[in-house]
C-alpha cells in the first residue's frame, strides 16, 4: 500500500513538472485514496507542512516572504504567502487563501517544486523526501489527514489547508492516555509510563536523576527530542510551567517567545548548548491529558535540518500510563530502563 502510494505521488509530481499545471480532475484524482490508502497528495501536504515548520523555527534568520522570493517561487508573492502560510498556524491566512481558491494541489507543488530546485534535489531526494512523508503518515495521524485531503469540500478548493496540521489531543491524534489504546504495537518502545514509537534512525538515551530514570532523550539526526511524563491534578499545569520556563530563560539572558503552532502552545527560544560552540534551536511542548503531561524539548542546531515531522509523530503517537508510577501532583514519573519490550538496541542504538 506504501509503494502504491508513493507511486501514485510520483506520478502526479513528474505530470507538474512537466505541465507546470494541473487539470481539475488531476486535482480530484491526487485526494482520492483507495482502499486502505491514503490520497497521493497527502505526501506533499506533509512534506510542505515540514518545510513551514522549519522556516517558522528560523523566522528570526529570514522572513518567510524573503525566503519565498529567494527561491523563487513560480506563484505571484503574495499568493504564495498566502498559501504557504495556510500551512502554519495562521488561521485568517488560512481563511482567505481558501476564499480565493488557492488550495490547490498544483500551488502546494509549486511552492515544493521551487524549493526543490533551489536546494539542488535530484530525482533521487524528492523520491526520499515523499518516502520520509510515507513514514510519517504510518502513524495514527494517518486517518486524519485521508480525511481531511480525501474531503470532498477539497474538490471545490473549500478548506483550510492548515487541517492537515492538527492540534493535539482532538481525538483522532494523540498523545495517548493508556486507556485509550486496546493493544500496544510491537513497535513502541515500553517504558512502563511511557511507551515511544519508533522511528527509524533514532538513537536513545535515558534521563538518570539520583539513580531513576524520569525522562528520555531521542535522537534524530541533529535534532533532540527529551521526553517526561508528569502527575497533575486537575488541568492548566503546561499554562504555569510556560511562565516558569520563561521566567528561568529570561534570568540567563535568553528571550523565549509563546507560539501557537502544530504541537499546541509552545515556547521557542535560542539557548547555548554546553556541548556546542553555537545557540541551539530550542522548543518547549506541553500536552495535558487525563491526569497527566507530557513535556518535550526539542533542540536542534540553527544551521541544520530540522527533522519535524519526525519529531511530531514520536510526541503525538507517544502514549502515557500514568498507573506505572505512582506519585504526586507535579512529579515526575519514573520510567522503566531499560525497556521491557519492543527495544532493539541494533535499530535504537544508545547515544
Amino acid at each position: 500500500m506504501k509503494a502504491a502510494m508513493l507511486g501514485d505521488a510520483w506520478e502526479l509530481w513528474r505530470k507538474y513538472e512537466s505541465d507546470r499545471f494541473l487539470p481539475l480532475e488531476e486535482e480530484r484524482k491526487s485526494r482520492r485514496a483507495d482502499e486502505g490508502q491514503l490520497p497521493p497528495a497527502s505526501l506533499f501536504a506533509v512534506d510542505l507542512g515540514g518545510w513551514m515548520a522549519e522556516l517558522e523555527d528560523r523566522v528570526d534568520q529570514a522572513p518567510l516572504e524573503t525566503v519565498l522570493d529567494e527561491v523563487g517561487v513560480e506563484l505571484p508573492l503574495a499568493e504564495a504567502m498566502l498559501v504557504a502560510r495556510s500551512f502554519t498556524a495562521d488561521a485568517e491566512a488560512a481563511v482567505e487563501a481558501s476564499s480565493r481558491s488557492l488550495g490547490r494541489v498544483s500551488n502546494w507543488l509549486a511552492l515544493l517544486s521551487s524549493e526543490y530546485r533551489y536546494e539542488g534535489m535530484s530525482d533521487t531526494d524528492v523520491s526520499n523526501r515523499l518516502a520520509l512523508a510515507a513514514e510519517f503518515l504510518q502513524g495514527s495521524e494517518a486517518e486524519y489527514v485521508k480525511q481531511a485531503v480525501g474531503d470532498e469540500r477539497f474538490a471545490a478548493f473549500d478548506v483550510v489547508p492548515s487541517q492537515i496540521r492538527p492540534a493535539v489531543r482532538d481525538g483522532r491524534v494523540g498523545p495517548w492516555d493508556a486507556e485509550e489504546v486496546e493493544i500496544l504495537s510491537p513497535s513502541y518502545i515500553d517504558l512502563g509510563a511511557l511507551a515511544i514509537p519508533y522511528v527509524f534512525g533514532m538513537r536513545i538515551r535515558p534521563e538518570w536523576d539520583r539513580g531513576v530514570v524520569c525522562g528520555v532523550n531521542l535522537a534524530i539526526g541533529g535534532t533532540e527530542i527529551k521526553l517526561e511524563a508528569l502527575h497533575m491534578d486537575g488541568g492548566g499545569l503546561w499554562d504555569g510551567l510556560l511562565g516558569g520556563i520563561r521566567g528561568s530563560l529570561f534570568s540567563r539572558g535568553v528571550v523565549a517567545e509563546s507560539y501557537l503552532a502544530s504541537l499546541g502552545v509552545e515556547l521557542r527560544a535560542r539557548v547555548p548548548h554546553a556541548r556546542r560552540a553555537s545557540s541551539m534551536s530550542t522548543r518547549f511542548l506541553g500536552c495535558e491529558g487525563p491526569g497527566w503531561l507530557l513535556r518535550g524539548t526539542v533542540e536542534h542546531p540553527q544551521d541544520a535540518y530540522f527533522h519535524h515531522n519526525q519529531v511530531r509523530r514520536v510526541f503525538v503517537d507517544t502514549v502515557v500510563n500514568p498507573s506505572a508510577s505512582a506519585g504526586r501532583d507535579r512529579e515526575r514519573m519514573h520510567l522503566r530502563w531499560p525497556p521491557s519490550h519492543g527495544w532493539d538496541e541494533r535499530l535504537t542504538p544508545v547515544y
